[in-house]
């Protein structure tokens, strides 16, 4: 099995199906294998895992055995992981055997590993939709990182290096739309740049003008402006808590 997410942006395709196929072989022994991104800056949004052990190499990519995830670190660490070299993205996107997925359900998640086998008994039969929607909901939410990945054994990274973005974040959109020759990119209004570099404006038909501003993002709505340096781009979610707290719904 490989899980993969569709709104992931990939450059260069030929070499992540290439990555995909040798991660396949390495699973076929019972290892858990994940992709790892070749980490490009400091990224406090992301999960880490560490490169452990070096394996093998399958088919020209290097595999390393994990030495264990981190999520989403504070920015101090996340400099250090960068500069230490031993440490890559977590692309969320895993390859497995589905008996080795089940042994961990069983090991980690023994209630919802109960759900999974009445659903599973009762595909073949007519009653199956049925168990299915009394008991899907019985399943915690909770994701394969948190659920599986971070106490699972025998995992494997693969790092890979395929022009990776998870589209997280106003920041991730400077890395996939195109922008003028000083980084800058405006989507739907205009933009009046002096001095500014890599900055992302998004207005809905006004001009923005910006001096002596660097990687910068600014998102200009009818009813809300928000402006934020790019790095501090996934604390948006925070606004938002903050704003559900104040009761001021009408700016979600």
């Amino acid at each position: 099995m490989v899980i993969l997410t569709a709104d992931h942006y990939i450059v260069d395709t030929v070499q992540f199906r290439a990555a995909l196929i040798a991660a396949e072989q390495v699973a076929r022994d019972g290892a858990i294998v994940t992709l790892g991104i070749q980490p490009t800056y400091p990224s406090t949004g992301f999960g880490y895992i560490q490169l452990g052990e070096a394996q093998e190499i399958v088919d020209g990519f290097r595999v390393y055995r994990s030495g264990g995830f981190t999520e989403k670190p504070d920015s101090r660490t996340a400099v250090h992981f960068l500069e230490s070299g031993r440490y890559a993205w977590n692309s969320g996107m895993f390859t497995w055997r589905a008996d080795r997925l089940l042994a961990e359900f069983r090991a980690q998640l023994p209630d919802a590993y109960a759900v999974l086998l009445r659903i599973g008994a009762a595909l073949p039969t007519p009653d199956a939709q049925g168990v299915l929607a009394e008991a899907w909901p019985q399943i915690r939410k909770v994701s394969i990182d948190f659920g599986i990945m971070e106490h699972a054994a025998d995992v494997s990274v693969i790092p890979v290096d395929i022009g990776w973005s998870d589209i997280g974040s106003w920041g991730a959109l400077l890395d996939v739309l195109p922008g003028d020759e000083e980084g800058n990119v405006c989507v739907d209004g205009e933009l009046l740049a002096l001095d500014t570099h890599r900055a992302y404006v998004r207005s809905e038909g006004r001009l923005v003008a910006t001096i002596g501003l660097e990687d910068i993002i600014v998102v200009d709505t009818p009813d809300v402006l928000l402006v934020c340096p790019r790095s501090r781009a996934e604390e948006v979610k925070d606004l938002v808590g903050r704003l559900a707290v104040q009761g001021k719904l009408e700016h979600l």
